[in-house]
């Protein structure tokens, strides 16, 4: 506990534990741990309109607009199929859209993996919503 003379308080302290104490040597903090409580704002999460829905690419069915131009077509095994399945950069994704066949999304500092027979859809807070089942 915080004291006015915490060198004092550590040579008590010490002294109770271990039996023994030197008040002679110097003291080192090694660690210092702090606990405090307070009242904070809270803060303003980015919150951006969803994109009206639209209709699906031919050339990617199963992707509905607004969604950018993948990086790339890989091919990729799922189960004993092989399929292209596009490549999403994350931070392109904007909210409302929604890709609703496989697919892969990267990012810095993870991959997700969009399998047959699941949905994504961007919020309004940019996150990635996952749901099993058909398209609605």
């Amino acid at each position: 506990p915080l004291s006015t003379d915490p060198v004092a308080a550590f040579h008590l302290r010490h002294r109770a534990r271990y039996g023994h104490a030197n008040e002679a040597a110097p003291v080192e903090i090694v660690s210092l741990r702090i606990s405090a409580i307070g009242l904070t704002e809270k803060p303003e999460m980015p919150e951006m309109p969803e994109m009206p829905e639209m209709v699906e690419h031919a050339e990617l069915p199963g992707r509905s607009a607004p969604l950018p131009e993948p990086l790339a077509l890989v091919p990729v095994h799922l189960g004993r199929r092989r399929e292209k399945l596009p490549v999403f950069d994350r931070a392109t994704l904007q909210p409302g859209a929604e890709i609703t066949r496989p697919a892969i999304i990267t990012e810095y500092g993870s991959t997700t993996l969009l399998p047959r027979g699941w949905r994504l859809k961007v919020d309004r807070w940019f996150n990635l919503l996952l749901t099993a089942g058909p398209a609605t």
